[in-house]
């Protein structure tokens, strides 16, 4: 069963609210949850364990149909990705 375009759109904000909640609650989560799993809803911790499939097992079953922001906590509250692709590699040299 697929969502619907107004469940979806729902999903993507409630994502981005909760990205944002962790971030501005990541100062105060740092020092007591480093190293663990953090469920974050409505902008409050809800749950958090060192095994993040223990975690996710009880998010689903406590909250089945919400989206609860599931993260790691770790020293800075956002991520950096480095994507290596030959494609833009091979580009850059041939010009």
């Amino acid at each position: 069963l697929l969502p619907d375009e107004d469940d979806d759109a729902e999903w993507q904000q409630a994502m981005v609210r909760e990205e944002i909640a962790y971030r501005e609650l990541h100062p105060t989560l740092y020092p007591k949850y480093e190293g663990q799993h953090v469920a974050i809803l409505e902008g409050q911790l809800v749950d958090y364990d060192t095994d993040s499939v223990a975690l996710y097992q009880r998010i689903r079953q406590k909250y089945p149909d919400r989206f609860v922001l599931m993260t790691p906590v770790r020293a800075t509250a956002e991520e950096h990705y480095t994507v290596l692709s030959p494609r833009l590699v091979n580009e850059s040299i041939s010009h």
